[in-house]
This record gives C-alpha cells, structure tokens and sequence, in this order.
C-alpha cells in the first residue's frame, strides 16, 4: 500500500528531494543578504578548528561572472568531458575574491553539505524552481579548494549549469551563516 509506494519514491527521487532541500534551505533572504556584482560582504560567523568554534570574518567580492559559451570554454580548459549545455540550459562562472580575518592562521573553504547546520558549507545557485547543477568541482580554480592566510586575500570560482535566463542569487551557506 501506501508505505511501499513511499520507498519506491524516495528511492527514485532521493536526488530530487536532496537539491529540493537545500533550496529550501537557501530561500530565506533577506535584502540586507544580498552582494551587489562589484560589492563587498562581510561575514562575522565561525570556523570549526578541532571540534570548537573559532571566530572568523569573511568577506567575499564578485569579480567576474561568466555565463554561456565563455563560461563552456573555462569549464572544458579544466575538464574536456563536459559537455555542451544543450535544451534552454547554459554554464555560469562565477569569480569570488575572498578575504580573511580571524583567529585561525588559514580559513579554508570546502563543499560540505552537512547534517549539522553548523558544519554546512557550499554555494547554491537557484534556478527558480529548483536549484542549478553544480559544476564547480571541474573547474582549475574551483573555490572548494581554496586556502586564505589570515589577513590576505585569494580567488576561487564556482560554475553552474542553470537555465538559459534565470536571474535568481548566488547563495552561500557556512561559517554559521
């Protein structure tokens, strides 16, 4: 009956469920959330380092943003096997320069989507109704692999495959926040 059918579902659409949860997630924004291409956010939150957590500040500045066939061409430089976008879909790039300040010598930041909202950490791009593909694992400068010494600044990009049009935010999840 009624709990088989249950399983049979979520065994298909787990994948679903999953990118439907953390749009979920990611919704609620606020204006004041909001960075303007060109202007700086800061973010006061926190760091885990050796299961406590440390204080950070973070800022993050959007320095380019690709989209379409320039956004395919730094993707396919990284990785030849993606393929091109085809059906009403494009590739975005996004450039974020990211600035530390905080206890911890290093700020890292990694792709962790976690049970525990404090332990959360990615970058979602809606596409409205859903949420984009996330391509940023191919990329030579994917932001996931990203390492910036206290008082310095360094650069990483996330990529998307996201409907030809779309014009939702750019949403990060970490340091608490």
């Amino acid at each position: 009956g009624i709990e088989q059918e249950a399983v049979v579902e979520s065994e298909t659409e787990g994948a679903e469920q999953k990118r439907e949860s953390i749009a979920i997630e990611t919704a609620p924004v606020t204006r004041d959330d909001t960075i303007l291409y060109g202007s700086i956010k800061t973010i006061d939150g926190f760091q885990m380092v050796d299961g406590t957590d440390v204080p950070v500040q973070v800022s993050f500045n959007v320095t380019n943003v690709q989209e379409g066939e320039s956004a395919y061409k730094t993707l396919i430089s990284g990785n030849a096997e993606i393929p091109k976008a085809e059906n009403g879909m494009e590739y975005v790039v996004v450039t974020l320069n990211v600035t530390y300040s905080g206890t911890p010598d290093n700020l890292y930041i990694m792709e962790d989507y976690a049970s525990l909202d404090s332990a959360k950490m990615y970058f979602a791009l809606s596409n409205g109704d859903s949420n984009a593909e996330q391509f940023t694992k191919h990329l030579s400068d994917s932001i996931y692999n990203l390492t910036v010494e206290k008082g310095k600044s360094a650069q990483g990009s996330v990529a998307f495959l996201r409907k030809i049009g779309s014009n939702e935010p750019l949403y990060f999840v970490g340091y608490g926040k």
